[in-house]
């Protein structure tokens, strides 16, 4: 009776940690360089509570490929009982699935890319096909290691009011995904298409290209994020340029001229070429951050490049809408101010945001962390240089990931920060008891970079959160 009740609680174990799998595979685009770095980056700790408490996340999207992955590895990992079902033999496979279970479905995810890896080569084809048909549209593309959304959103509220104008919808900036937004979205009549163009590692953003056929590119920033995938910065560096290189002779490409490793690649560029800095020509309205403002004035020079009046920009700017990638100001409980900038961190952002939090009128300002991921041998000093930062400007951190902790509490107290100060919490039911602890009216809460949406929820009003 023991051993049958001891089965059961292995095997619902198997099955809750296959979904936490299933969701990391999920959540890192089925690809195995992704999954790798990010599991080579988790603590001992981590890694524990992965194997014994799952890491399923409300955000897991139940899609056909998902679905099968389930289902083979459900059927493999229970096949052996056909041969024949006793309490121990159910035991012992429980498990040996148990402790093998990501070695046991990796073949079994990689499997299904060739079916989707033929059927992704045929919506390229049929995208790059359509595109061919469209010679009166010019495309616009962007890239960067931060910025791409928010330069592509600012910019497509402005060419919008001028001509016809389509663009990739929200963070959808790799092949498969532009392929699908032109055949399901552009409808041929329109001047302008804006694409967004991510990439982890070289070729990526080449292939996008050869599809696409940009004729301007932007290029709005670079930094060492997803530095572990490329290897190192020369490769980062090689990839971003991919979208400079496939202009035509007749193209443009404008880089971020506050950006030095921009402003490099701008000077070896032989077509026509910009360089875009931060300037205050424009009014935009109090919910744009200021920080905000550099992707602002790339649109802007694009835009007047293209023929856009500065009438129009200026009602463009005065009704400008963040979108749903930025930082968003919420009202928290007790009367705090909360600045949710967890779509994702990056270093440029990073630092970008503790300047704002620093701007803020509030006494007490405390940050809310993970860290960032996929930064390679850059890591531990990008972190130590965020601690840095942050001791100048905060009064508390709390750090919900043990892999950034140490890096930044060295940064932390380089800096100046009380050692007493700084925290690894990664429980976060503990988390949003401390931190309820501290809210008041005086004080600001920055959570950047990605954290559970139940601790966002329990710290604003509910008609904000």
């Amino acid at each position: 009776m023991i051993l049958i009740f001891a089965s059961f609680i292995i095997w619902a174990t198997v099955f809750i940690n296959l979904i936490s799998w299933l969701y990391l595979w999920q959540l890192k685009e089925y690809r195995p360089d992704r999954l790798l770095v990010h599991l080579t980056g988790l603590s001992r700790r981590e890694i524990t509570n992965l194997y014994f408490f799952g890491h399923f996340r409300s955000h897991f999207r139940p899609t056909f490929r998902a679905a099968a992955i389930f289902l083979l590895s459900v059927g493999f990992l229970i096949w052996p009982l056909f041969f024949g079902v006793n309490e121990r033999r159910l035991f012992a496979l429980g498990l040996l699935n148990w402790l093998f279970l990501p070695i046991l479905i990796s073949p079994i995810v990689i499997l299904t890319s060739i079916p989707t890896t033929l059927v992704r080569r045929l919506i390229v084809k049929a995208a790059t096909e359509k595109m061919k048909r469209l010679k009166e549209m010019t495309v616009i593309g962007i890239t960067g290691s931060y910025g791409k959304t928010t330069t592509k959103e600012f910019l497509a509220q402005i060419l919008s009011r001028h001509s016809p104008t389509i663009w990739t919808e929200g963070t959808v900036n790799t092949l498969l995904g532009i392929a699908l937004t032109i055949l399901r979205d552009v409808k041929g009549n329109e001047r302008y298409f804006i694409v967004e163009m991510g990439a982890y590692r070289k070729g990526e953003i080449s292939e996008i290209c050869q599809m696409v056929k940009p004729k301007i590119g932007i290029i709005t920033g670079l930094n060492q994020q997803h530095l572990a995938l490329f290897g190192n910065f020369e490769n980062l560096l090689a990839a971003k340029y991919e979208l400079i290189e496939s202009l035509p002779l007749d193209g443009i490409a404008y880089f971020n001229g506050e950006n030095e490793d921009c402003v490099k690649l701008g000077e070896r560029t032989k077509v026509r070429k910009a360089l875009y800095k931060n300037n205050n020509e424009f009014k935009l309205p109090a919910i744009i951050p200021d920080f905000l403002r550099l992707n602002f004035s790339a649109a802007t020079i694009v835009s007047k490049d293209l023929g856009v009046d500065d009438s129009l920009i200026n009602k463009a700017a005065a009704e400008l809408k963040l979108p749903k990638t930025a930082p968003i100001i919420r009202r928290g409980i007790k009367g705090a101010k909360i600045i949710d900038n967890g779509f994702s961190a990056t270093p440029d952002g990073f630092f970008a945001v503790l300047t704002f939090l620093n701007n803020q009128p509030e006494k007490n300002k405390i940050l809310v962390t993970p860290g960032m991921i996929e930064l390679g041998s850059a890591g531990d000093q990008v972190h130590r240089e965020i601690g840095r930062s942050a001791a100048g400007i905060c009064g508390e951190v709390f750090v919900t990931r043990g892999e950034s902790f140490r890096p930044l509490v060295d940064g932390w107290q380089s800096g100046g920060g009380m050692p007493d100060k700084i925290y690894c919490q990664t429980n976060y039911d503990r988390l949003i008891m401390e931190l309820k602890n501290r809210l008041n009216g005086d004080t600001v809460l920055l959570i950047e970079g990605r954290i559970a949406k139940a601790v966002i929820a329990a710290l604003t009003l509910e008609d904000d959160s």
